[in-house]
């Protein structure tokens, strides 16, 4: 079991409105993800502490053309 601090959970917080928020322009999105180590770190966090998959590019990239 993982020990978070406050600090990992205001990073946590911020990162995965990037990550997860629907918006018109993911260009933060993008950038974010050319960092796996904040990606896994949001991933594993959310599995810990809430239960959820954040879900992957592949998978938004499928749902997005799935809505079309």
């Amino acid at each position: 079991s993982s020990s978070y601090t406050t600090l990992d959970a205001l990073v946590f917080g911020q990162l995965a409105v990037i990550l997860c928020a629907r918006i018109p322009q993911p260009r933060l999105r993008q950038k974010l993800r050319e960092f796996p180590n904040l990606v896994q770190f949001v991933r594993r966090m959310a599995l810990d502490c809430l239960q959820v998959e954040v879900p992957t590019e592949e998978v938004r990239e499928s749902e997005r053309k799935k809505e079309r």
